[in-house]
């Protein structure tokens, strides 16, 4: 999905973002009483990429189609640079956003994921975002 950059000469990147239901798989309809996640993968590539330092910000949110929640869903989760080793290129992450059963009402919602850069604790110009999928959550019998 859109990776946004500063300067695409120096650094380039990838982002993309599942929901995965209880048994581990991904999923688009999940019950309202299961607690799921929402896994994200992402890579950085470029002569400045093995010179990054700073945090990674991941979050996730869901939008109804028609009435239901809007907003975001579980925590952010913070991932340092460091997390992965500067050499060899890509530098590859994952992170997991944990969502607690109950958390969503019954409804259909599109799921937008979204990664931030941060430098000393100050945003800076690089993102990514992954849009989609619509998910479906509904009330069991």
């Amino acid at each position: 999905m859109t990776f946004e950059v500063p300067n695409p000469m120096s650094l380039s990147g990838s982002f993309s973002a599942v929901l995965i239901d209880p048994g581990q798989a991904p999923a688009t309809i999940v019950k309202t009483t299961d607690p799921f996640r929402v896994h994200a993968d992402w890579s950085i590539d470029g002569p400045a990429a093995s010179v990054m330092g700073g945090d990674w910000h991941v979050s996730a949110y869901l939008e109804s189609i028609g009435p239901g929640f809007e907003g975001q869903i579980g925590p952010t989760v913070n991932v340092p640079v460091a997390a992965a080793p500067p050499l060899p290129l890509p530098r590859n992450y994952h992170a997991d956003i944990n969502v607690a059963a109950g958390a969503v009402t019954a409804g259909t919602y599109k799921l937008v994921t979204v990664l931030l850069y941060t430098n000393g604790g100050f945003p800076n110009e690089i993102a990514g975002f992954s849009e989609g999928p619509l998910v479906q959550f509904y009330d069991p019998v």
